[in-house]
């Protein structure tokens, strides 16, 4: 069995390096020891590790979400709400029919290339839900110019395909930024309302970013780039007994 202790992630505007502690066996992305293991298969986890759990799931779930945005180049950041007259959007599965329904027809009818990313957030209301999401190559799409201007003075866009309701679209312009904007609709809360349904919606036009995992020496790594190293952070999961630092350079 092979193993390495270095995760290169490699994107259009740069590389994440993770660096762990523990050497993981190639092919799992979990930390070689019992302990671990067990807190994500015993049915009879306590209250204790239960939320650790679901900590741990929501921080996968963010951080799937993050690669997928930063492996694309976006065109528009969008929100996707619901006429409540006419649409009952406290029914999540109904919500999301509907928003398949719109992807559906945007690729046979108006943009087959369309990529998307979006995401399921609870509205403040804590009843009714939306949607936000990251879309390019839309050119069969309608935008419109809503009059309105947000708070950096960037045009807002009404989507004119969108029939359920309302909607808001604004330029990208720096994919890292909007990556990074995507992840905090992911919450603990909707992670909670949405346990065993889906937390974000792709497709398969969606690049994934180019994964290496490596065997590398920490200290060789900061030698050769500290100085191209943009934004740093350490994680440490006590429950296997690792620390993880993150690199972006």
């Amino acid at each position: 069995m092979s193993y390495y202790n270095t995760r290169l992630l490699t994107y259009p505007t740069g590389q994440q390096v993770s660096f762990y502690s523990k050497g993981i066996a190639s092919g799992n992305d979990v930390e070689l020891s019992d302990n671990f293991k067990k807190s994500y298969s015993n049915a009879g986890r306590s209250e204790k590790l239960e939320q650790h759990c679901s900590a741990v799931s929501l921080k996968r779930t963010k951080n799937s979400i993050y690669r997928i945005a930063r492996a694309n180049t976006w065109d528009w950041f969008i929100t996707l709400t619901f006429a409540r007259d006419d649409f009952d959007a406290s029914d999540y599965d109904k919500v999301v029919d509907k928003l398949c329904s719109f992807l559906r027809h945007s690729i046979y009818r108006k943009c087959p290339d369309i990529k998307y990313l979006i995401v399921p957030e609870l509205h403040s209301d804590k009843t009714n839900y939306h949607f936000h999401g990251l879309l390019a190559n839309t050119d069969g799409l309608r935008f419109s110019y809503s009059g309105h201007n947000d708070r950096n003075d960037n045009p807002i866009f009404n989507i004119l395909d969108w029939k359920a309701g309302f909607t808001t679209a604004t330029r990208i312009t720096d994919t890292v930024r909007a990556s990074s904007y995507i992840t905090k609709y992911i919450t603990k809360e909707n992670m909670q309302l949405l346990k065993n349904k889906k937390r974000y919606y792709t497709n398969h036009k969606v690049d994934r970013p180019e994964e290496d995992r490596l065997i590398f020496d920490e200290g060789d790594f900061l030698e050769v780039y500290s100085n191209d190293i943009e934004y740093c952070k350490s994680v440490t999961v006590k429950e296997a007994g690792m620390r993880i630092n993150y690199y972006e350079i």
